[in-house]
């Protein structure tokens, strides 16, 4: 027909250009509002993994948005929120991880690790408790650890004691001397502290030779005084 087209063409041209335009806005702004919700869900309980995978989709988004000439200062706003949980949840995850290494500390606590041993693991406990607690750790069974601790620190306080006093009573042992009656005043004292540190754990064998010796010179004693009435 020999029609001039070519202004139809560019009218076209336009209309298709307004088209991927308007697709790309509805595309952009359906994101930013679906990455809003998502956002908004998560502050409350704030996963690290998951707010930094968000921050970065939310980054992309905002940037899509203002090529697409839409608003984004809620979005940005928003953003700035996303930044403070992720500080949190970084806070929140180092303290966990350190609660848990106090935690293996706590659960391998033993009397024979001695009092002030036991007892820093157990002030360690509560303060990163403390801290837990605050931004929000699972404590759960941290409390019955701390029950079972104080437990260990009275048998380690019981054992120390005992350790201690079998010690002085070897001590006097070396230079123990008098009649019968007050060697076996004396041996049973012993015997007594032997038994206390049986109780809490203690290896008292080579106390034990220390007795049969005590027994030894008591029946000497008596032997030799026997002799002397007959």
């Amino acid at each position: 027909l020999g029609l001039d087209i070519t202004a139809n063409k560019m009218i076209l041209g336009e209309l298709s250009e307004k088209i991927e335009k308007t697709r790309e806005r509805t595309k952009a702004e359906s994101r930013l509002h679906t990455l809003r919700g998502k956002v908004k869900e998560n502050l409350s309980e704030p996963h690290l993994t998951t707010l930094l995978t968000l921050r970065r989709s939310l980054s992309s988004a905002i940037g899509n948005g203002e090529l697409a000439s839409l608003d984004v200062s809620r979005e940005k706003g928003l953003s700035s929120d996303l930044e403070a949980a992720i500080a949190i949840a970084r806070e929140r995850d180092e303290v966990e991880s350190y609660l848990n290494s106090v935690r293996s500390k706590a659960d391998a606590a033993l009397p024979e690790n001695g009092p002030i041993a036991v007892k820093a693991v157990r002030d360690k406990l509560k303060e990163t408790m403390v801290q837990g607690d605050s931004l929000g750790v699972d404590l759960r069974g941290d409390s019955e650890r701390l029950e079972n601790l104080a437990v260990i620190i009275d048998q380690a306080e019981e054992r120390e004691s005992a350790q201690n006093q079998l010690k002085e009573l070897k001590q006097e042992a070396e230079a123990a001397s008098g009649d019968a009656a007050s060697l076996g005043k004396f041996r049973d004292r012993l015997i007594f502290s032997m038994e206390r540190c049986t109780t809490a754990g203690v290896d008292v064998s080579s106390e034990q030779l220390l007795v049969d010796k005590l027994n030894q010179e008591i029946s000497a004693i008596r032997e030799r005084a026997n002799a002397e009435i007959e």
